[in-house]
Formats: structure tokens, C-alpha cells, sequence
């Protein structure tokens, strides 16, 4: 059986979240009017167990696998050494694996102009990720919006392709569809359609790219941990949140697991914080 190891990044507030559960629904060919939650938010509880039981024999057995490896979001609120940290939490975790097919970088894009914030964001992203990857094997997906308010190559990234960059209206999980108005709710559909076939496009994709060995994850990883008193900057307080966070994510980790193992896509966890 074949499998693709997916890294999923992107900064704090991107919509990883929403991704992750829009490849939910599409997995168990959810309808709109009753749809899975695997990663609650604001509007909705998680209900993942509902799915699985509702669709467990509605899966497409295709011999392959994708392994979605999702990683904190960059960004964070703490400062920049929890940035670096979970950002070699995500390399330890890639460079286990033999290979790596593709990085999926999430960016909302509804966020209206670029900020020093998002420079320093996208700068931490392309810092952690191997220039041979960006050649074949990046996707990005915009999400909230039909069409993106700042365009890819304003994020200093190297070029990716434009056949690789894809958007997503996520509407589906925002406010009760009973409670919008009737043409909300027309508009929620369309979203709905286009998302589900935009997950299909990118597992497509995802399927033809051929798998980057992460030997090359592996040199940006020692050249970090060579780097004169990187370890030392690791406070106690650092390491313990992190193991928090973890521990706090062991349960949304176990049903993701369980979900995505479900129907031949699973989830590797090793690096959780929330998405």
C-alpha cells in the first residue's frame, strides 16, 4: 500500500482547522445539513463519531494513504522561541520518515494586506522548509475567500506553481444554516460543492507528486541543533508548556487518529498544538 506523508503548516489563525475538517467531510461524504466536526470551533462542537458511525461503509478504498502531519501554528502569541521550538518539534517529527510527498501551506485569505507580522511568519515558514521541496511538492491553499486579498508571491516564498495554489470558501462552519438568511444559505451550498471538490482535486494531486526523501528536513535540523546555544534557549518553562499542550490535545488526537485511520487517511500527531 502506498503512502503519502503530508505536512500541513501555516500561521496561527490560518484555517488549518477548517482544512483538516473540510477533508473530514469529503472522506465521508458528508451533506451539508449534516456534516462532521473533528476540531471544534466557536460555532460548532466536535462530532466525529457521529460520522464515522453514519458513513463507515462508504469509503473509497484506493490501496494509498495520506498521512497528515499538522504541525502549531506559526506565529504564536508567546514569541519567536516558541516559534523556533515548534518549528523543530515539526522537523524531528518529518525527518522520522523515510520520505515526505507534499507541504500543504494554509493562508487565509481574507486577511485584507501584509503585515510586518505575516513577513515574519512566511520568513519562519520558508526558514524551516528545504528550497528542493518548494520545486514540486508545496500547495498552497488559501481559505475563507474565492480569491485571495494578498497573492503568493507578496509572502517572499520561492515560486510555487500556479496549478498549486488552490482557494476555499469554508462557510460551512460558521453560524447555524438555519439561522442565515435564504440567500446565505444558497451561497453556503455553492461553497459547500466547490470545497468538497477542491479537496478531491488536491488528494488527486497529491497522489501524481513523487516523494521528496527528508534528508533534506534532516540537514536543516542539524544545522540547527549545531548552531551555538540553540539548546540552551529552551527554558523549562518552554519544554513544559509544550508537553501541556500536548496533553491537553490527547483526546482530539485520538479521534483525528481514529477518523482519518478509518477510511485509509490517518493522522500523525507527534508535534499537535492547536491548530
Amino acid at each position: 500500500m502506498k503512502n503519502h506523508n503530508i505536512l500541513l503548516i501555516g500561521k496561527t489563525g490560518s484555517g488549518k482547522s477548517i482544512f483538516i475538517n473540510t477533508i473530514a467531510n469529503y472522506v465521508f461524504r458528508c451533506e451539508l445539513n449534516d456534516f462532521a466536526v473533528v476540531i471544534p470551533n466557536q460555532y460548532h462542537q466536535q462530532n466525529a463519531m457521529r460520522a464515522i458511525q453514519s458513513n463507515e461503509n462508504q469509503s473509497n478504498n484506493t490501496g494509498e494513504t495520506q498521512t497528515i502531519n499538522y504541525t502549531p501554528g506559526f506565529g504564536d502569541t508567546r514569541g519567536v522561541e516558541y516559534d523556533r521550538f515548534n518549528s523543530t518539534q515539526m522537523l524531528n517529527t518529518v525527518v522520522e520518515q523515510q520520505d515526505i510527498t507534499c507541504v500543504i501551506i494554509v493562508i487565509n485569505g481574507s486577511d485584507s494586506r501584509m503585515t510586518e507580522h505575516m513577513k515574519y511568519v512566511f520568513q519562519t515558514i520558508k526558514d524551516s522548509l528545504p528550497s528542493q521541496v518548494f520545486a514540486n511538492n508545496v500547495i498552497v491553499v488559501y481559505t475563507n475567500c474565492l480569491e485571495p486579498n494578498v497573492q503568493i508571491e507578496n509572502f517572499g516564498l520561492p515560486t510555487i506553481k500556479p496549478e498549486l495554489i488552490y482557494t476555499m470558501q469554508n462557510s460551512a462552519f460558521g453560524p447555524d444554516f438555519k439561522g442565515i438568511t435564504v440567500k446565505a444559505q444558497r451561497q453556503r451550498t455553492v461553497d459547500w460543492n466547490n470545497s468538497m471538490e477542491t479537496i478531491g482535486d488536491i488528494i488527486g494531486v497529491i497522489s501524481s507528486m513523487n516523494p521528496l526523501s527528508t534528508k533534506y528536513f534532516n540537514e536543516i535540523l542539524r544545522n540547527r541543533e549545531t548552531n551555538s546555544g540553540f539548546k540552551e534557549r529552551y527554558s523549562d518553562e518552554l519544554i513544559s508548556n509544550s508537553t501541556r499542550i500536548v496533553e491537553q490535545n490527547e483526546h482530539a488526537q485520538k479521534l483525528s487518529n481514529l477518523l482519518f485511520k478509518n477510511l485509509n487517511t490517518h493522522v500523525l500527531t507527534d508535534c499537535i498544538s492547536y491548530l
